[in-house]
């Protein structure tokens, strides 16, 4: 993986460029990631926190509720739905389309977005056993705790 990251950063130089290279790469491989596989905190941490900040703004929750009640709308459409300019929805759509969230397809002149449900449903997946390993994580700590305190403790 790392080497591919090199490849691909050697062949830019605009900085921009190289974060959207890298967050590509990240998520790629954490989504290639078979499931029961140890998990790779840096790559899941990563990958959890870019979902989680295009799912922090709730013009872009109302957007993909959108996309998710019709099969494809344009940007014109979703802007009168949500209520904001377009090139606000627009900048908003580019959020969701980074994480891969929603697709895009272009009809002529118009660009229309759909909902990726298989990604949406991988994430949902990667996110309920991302938790749950963490709280597997907790309970084995509060479990070594345990044990060491009755240890230490003289019995009465």
């Amino acid at each position: 993986m790392f080497l591919r990251l090199i490849g691909r950063l050697t062949r830019s130089t605009a900085l921009g460029s190289i974060r959207r290279q890298i967050k590509f790469c990240l998520i790629n491989y954490s989504l290639s990631r078979p499931p029961g596989a140890p998990v790779t905190i840096t790559a899941d941490i990563l990958k959890m926190r870019s979902y989680a900040r295009a799912l922090a703004s709730g013009t872009r929750l109302r957007i993909l509720a959108t996309l998710a009640e019709c099969d494809e709308l344009g940007v014109d459409e979703l802007s009168r739905v949500a209520g904001h300019s377009q090139p606000l929805i627009s900048w908003h759509l580019r959020r969701l389309r980074t994480v891969g969230l929603v697709r895009r397809r272009r009809v002529g002149r118009e660009v229309r977005y759909a909902l990726d449900a298989e990604r949406l449903a991988a994430l949902q997946a990667q996110l309920s056993e991302f938790v749950e390993e963490l709280s597997a994580i907790r309970v084995s700590r509060v479990a070594e705790r345990e044990a060491v305190t009755r240890q230490t403790m003289p019995e009465s």
